[in-house]
């Protein structure tokens, strides 16, 4: 397969998303506020503090590898998700708490990671972006199943594809992301959703 370019990407992405009504289920909004309520509360009061609100005994999360705290902090924020759409979500969700601690640092503590520089330097608004983009992609990648393989054997090819792919995914979440400043609340993910789905899932 010749390569076209990441400005092309979007119209593939398009034609594996036609058959689709929606992207997201609807709970996804209540997911996003919980993350961004979580990621604040860092900000705000530390990771232990955090870790407490949410209800997970903090002494028992302190030292133990992030990577295993992650874990219930993923199911926690999934509780309000329906059975059939928690793989997806909590492997994207995994994957940007992964991305937001550092992958070198996932086997330390929290307090070792990159957790609250991130923060400092994307905000909030970053991780659930960082969420959302790597959700969508992880929704791609669904779609795209096994017929990219035959369509390109090349491993390298392939590789490029789909960093190409995950390009798009992040640039349009991005511009999703630019609405109103206001509350990072279930109507701002809301928002956000929407405007994902009406640039992928538009009639033609």
């Amino acid at each position: 397969m010749k390569r076209k370019g990441v400005a092309s990407r979007e119209e593939d992405l398009r034609r594996y998303l036609e058959h689709k009504r929606t992207l997201f289920p609807p709970e996804i909004t209540q997911v996003i506020a919980a993350v961004n309520r979580f990621a604040s509360s860092i900000l705000r009061e530390g990771f232990r503090t955090a870790i407490t609100q949410l209800q997970l005994d903090k002494d028992k999360q302190s030292d133990r590898p992030f990577i295993e705290v992650s874990n219930e902090i993923v199911e926690h924020h999934l509780r309000v998700v329906k059975q059939e759409d928690r793989e997806l979500l909590g492997k994207s969700l995994f994957e940007a708490y992964v991305y937001l601690a550092g992958p070198q640092h996932v086997f330390e503590p929290a307090s070792k990671t990159r957790i609250v520089p991130f923060l400092r330097r994307h905000g909030t608004r970053g991780f659930a972006g960082l969420f959302l983009s790597l959700h969508l992609f992880n929704l791609i990648r669904n779609e795209i199943g096994d017929d990219l393989r035959v369509r390109i054997p090349d491993q390298k090819s392939f590789e490029l594809y789909m960093l190409e792919m995950e390009s798009v995914c992040h640039d349009i979440v991005a511009a999703a992301m630019k609405i109103p400043d206001t509350r990072l609340d279930e109507r701002w993910a809301a928002a956000v959703c929407a405007n994902v789905e009406t640039r992928l899932l538009q009639v033609r």
